[in-house]
């Protein structure tokens, strides 16, 4: 069958398909249920594992749980093939594990979205990571914030030097 008339056949199929009254019907969501849910998704990300293979979510929660450190309960809610929701109970949990990263799993990377507001899952692309870069062997010359910087942004967009609060940064000093 040619491609042109299959579309053709498709077309008036779906011309007769029609919403009964039911299924027409508008779904109202009150402000108070909106505000629940924005307030609960304060308190949630988005995870996904950069890898081949199925991870095993009975590993993944109780590994990450205990590298996390939470103070309060995480509860992991798989919505994906190597995707899950994590809700914290505390915010200062939540802000930790963003801070703390990059984080990996099994030797993947776990790329992390903010879910906070009303973002679809399909609208998470989970495509850019922090890393901290450290550089070693660097002239005394070359020790400073603002070398830091120079270095981080040729490689991407900096978020931060640590320093001592002076541009020099001897030692030990990441970017």
């Amino acid at each position: 069958m040619e491609i042109g008339r299959m579309e053709s056949d498709l077309s008036v199929l779906y011309e007769g398909l029609k919403l009964t009254e039911e299924e027409q019907k508008e779904i109202e969501v009150s402000d108070e249920e909106v505000s629940l849910f924005l307030s609960k998704s304060k308190l949630c990300l988005m995870i996904c594992l950069i890898a081949d293979k199925e991870m095993n979510r009975g590993a993944l929660t109780n590994t990450l749980s205990k590298v996390w450190q939470v103070e309060g309960l995480v509860a992991f809610k798989e919505v994906g093939r190597n995707k899950f929701l994590v809700e914290f109970k505390r915010r200062t949990d939540k802000t930790r594990v963003l801070n703390g990263r990059p984080w990996s799993f099994d030797k993947s990377l776990v790329c992390i979205e903010d879910c906070e507001g009303a973002k679809s899952i399909k609208k998470l692309h989970f495509r850019h990571e922090p890393f901290w870069i450290q550089c070693q062997d660097i002239p005394f010359a070359g020790m400073s914030a603002s070398m830091g910087e120079k270095l981080g942004s040729s490689l991407g967009k900096v978020l931060m030097v640590d320093s001592d609060g002076s541009d020099t940064s001897w030692g030990n000093s990441y970017v």
